[in-house]
């Protein structure tokens, strides 16, 4: 499967032994997106792991 510019930056999260991916709340290759999107995962998602990726690097851990 081909990837795309969106597949590039993603928010996931986890439980907090990241042992099992709830979900991917963001995907966007806009930064401006992608921050509001890491701040709003940060408050509605407390006592999740939550994880910002930059295609396979990660940027952000919370």
């Amino acid at each position: 499967m081909a990837k795309t510019a969106e597949d590039n930056f993603r928010i996931e999260v986890w439980d907090c032994e990241e042992q099992a991916l709830s979900e991917t709340i963001s995907r966007s290759p806009d930064s401006t997106v992608r921050q509001a999107a890491w701040q709003a995962a940060i408050r509605r998602r407390p006592g999740m792991l939550l994880i910002h990726y930059n295609s396979r690097h990660v940027m952000e851990k919370s």
